[in-house]
């Protein structure tokens, strides 16, 4: 399998702080399709789904 050939696997990646950012880098650049999770005000989690 390509490095950058799609897996068709999906990685939820909790906290948006350099290393959450940075891990979902990584794992984009492998194939992954990576969902970024953040906790926002009132404890609710707000995510990005990138495509």
């Amino acid at each position: 399998m390509s490095k950058n050939q799609p897996k068709g696997t999906s990685v939820a990646v909790i906290g948006a702080g350099i290393s959450g950012l940075s891990c979902a880098t990584q794992l984009k650049a492998l194939g992954y399709q990576e969902q970024l999770y953040e906790k926002i005000r009132g404890g609710q989690w707000s995510y990005e789904y990138s495509q």
